[in-house]
């Protein structure tokens, strides 16, 4: 095929011409679908109707009527809503992702100190499973783990 193709419908066209002959395809295609049993209202004619506006020649030629322009910013509306509700769903999502992390790291530290602890001299005085709960309950985790750091330094 050689380029370029005189068998394209709209070879030749000035931008206005192929504007008007595409707003009179797509007028035709809508027509078609509500003759085929479609409804003005299905999403597909109006997803047409609104190509059809957004076209240039249109939009300079023939301002929308208040039906029209009632029926985009319905359309918009309903684009903005759902457009929304993907973006808090997408956060919610990413808000459970960091807890899960975060919940991973607060168990591995947890399991960390647990370690350490159980290192300590202090701890192995404590006599029994009971005693050794009781001192876990008492310690100060947050305090003690630069102390118990400094006296077991991690392994390399």
């Amino acid at each position: 095929m050689s380029w370029p193709n005189p068998d394209l419908p709209l070879y030749g066209l000035t931008p206005a011409e192929a504007d008007l002959a595409t707003a009179n395809f797509l007028w035709r295609l809508r027509a078609q679908l509500i003759a085929e049993g479609g409804s003005p209202n299905s999403p597909d004619c109006e997803t047409l109707w609104q190509w059809i506006l957004e076209l240039p020649i249109w939009a300079a030629r023939i301002p929308p009527t208040e039906e029209e322009e009632e029926r985009m910013r319905r359309v918009r509306a309903r684009a903005d809503r759902i457009t929304a509700r993907i973006a808090a769903e997408e956060a919610a999502a990413a808000a459970e992702e960091a807890a899960r992390i975060e919940r991973r790291r607060a168990l591995s530290r947890l399991a960390e100190l647990r370690r350490l602890v159980r290192r300590c001299p202090l701890y192995r005085q404590w006599e029994g499973r009971e005693g050794r709960d009781r001192f876990e309950s008492v310690w100060d985790w947050e305090e003690g783990v630069e102390h118990l750091r400094t006296l077991f330094p991690a392994r390399r």
